[in-house]
């Protein structure tokens, strides 16, 4: 058995860093509640910041002055004018709205489209004083759970503030009964750490034999569903029902979502296509049980990273006063028509507080999981000599 390769901290274990995302996701659920914050700073703030004290007494008490500079920044994992940048700019003045008065959120675009090299800069550079987020797609999380040399970064540091997820439409010229036959069916991947994983390892768990095709463009991917030479696809990031509708009407037929989950980390059907099974339901109808395992585990991971268009994160021991701070400007975020309309017009479902921390939950694995699905990658998706 081949162990993973190193965390981005060299030495440090996954299931050390399992243990650290962990911890601190079940204990933030409490922070962003009425009742749970007490503010020791000015009247002018207080109007901005829940007050009260956790049980047994504590309190986390936010900074008199949070932002001495006047400014909190923003890492964006995306060149300047793209899609995630275009998000990030929309976000930060509906943050600043529910940040103490006169701090702005500052935008700076850093790296390539999958967030890796901000990431790895987001973990180099931010403290835990809270003046520092990552905005990244879920491309990173799954360039890590991938093993991939360039990540740097520790996953297991990432608090959540908020996120927006997709859905995910797994769609070919095949059905739930040639699933059950292992049948073989032809996919174009982009790669080891591409979003098009989390469909090639469905369809590998559903029964089928999937065979990973060079990468190609979206409209090629198109083309090629409609002349036959590709037999499945799947559909994330945004406007994918549009996109599901164009493939339908060239005869593809839609079999399964990724799925999503309630605040309390229940698996769901995407509400988007709710007369779609989930992959887990899918799997029961083709197999006559539930699925599970370490390779199930790796795969509600790569799912949950592969349908999140953007997520916005604070470093570890982050203060829990600064988080809850964060949580409450994103949750008040995300609620603003401007946002709201434009994820709808997207199709991308913009989430805070429980929601959020729930959909971030699925992307930490333990170590049986990473070992499975890099093992499985190995399998699938060999590494390219240098």
């Amino acid at each position: 058995m081949t162990a993973p390769p190193p965390g981005p901290r060299a030495g440090w274990p996954a299931a050390a860093g399992r243990r650290r995302f962990l911890g601190l996701m079940s204990a933030l659920p409490l922070l962003g509640q009425g009742g749970v914050l007490t503010s020791l700073a000015p009247a002018s703030m207080a109007a901005h910041l829940p007050s009260g004290a956790l049980p047994g007494g504590a309190t986390h008490v936010v900074p008199a002055v949070p932002f001495p500079h006047g400014a909190a920044a923003m890492l964006i994992g995306g060149p300047r004018q793209g899609r995630l940048h275009q998000w990030a700019a929309r976000l930060a003045p509906a943050l600043g709205q529910a940040l103490p008065p006169g701090t702005a959120v500052g935008l700076t675009c850093i790296g390539g489209l999958d967030g890796v090299t901000a990431a790895n800069q987001f973990g180099a550079r931010a403290g835990p004083d809270g003046q520092t987020l990552l905005f990244a797609p879920g491309n990173a999380a799954l360039a890590w759970l991938a093993g991939d040399t360039r990540a740097r970064f520790d996953l297991g540091a990432w608090v959540t503030v908020l996120t927006a997820a997709s859905p995910g439409v797994l769609i070919g010229r095949f059905g739930p009964e040639e699933l059950r036959a292992g049948r073989k069916l032809r996919m174009a991947v982009s790669g080891r750490a591409g979003a098009d994983v989390a469909g090639l390892l469905a369809l590998d768990l559903l029964g089928a034999w999937p065979r990973p095709m060079p990468a190609m463009s979206p409209a090629a991917v198109r083309a090629a569903l409609a002349a036959g030479t590709l037999d499945a696809a799947l559909l994330v990031g945004e406007h994918v029902a549009a996109r599901t509708a164009a493939l339908v009407r060239l005869g593809l037929r839609p079999v399964a979502t990724l799925g999503t989950v309630d605040a309390t980390g229940r698996p769901l059907r995407d509400p988007a296509f709710p007369d779609l099974p989930q992959v887990a339901e899918l799997f029961a109808e083709v197999h006559g049980r539930a699925p599970s395992g370490p390779l199930y585990e790796a795969w509600r991971a790569t799912a949950a990273a592969a349908q999140m268009a953007f997520g916005m994160q604070l470093p570890q021991l982050t203060s829990a006063a600064m988080v809850a701070l964060w949580r409450q400007a994103g949750a008040h975020a995300v609620r603003q028509p401007g946002v709201a309309a434009a994820a709808a017009r997207a199709g991308l479902r913009p989430l805070a507080g429980p929601e959020a921390l729930a959909a971030a939950r699925q992307i930490a694995v333990g170590t049986p999981a990473l070992l499975a699905l890099r093992q499985w990658l190995d399998r699938r998706l060999p590494r390219q000599p240098a």
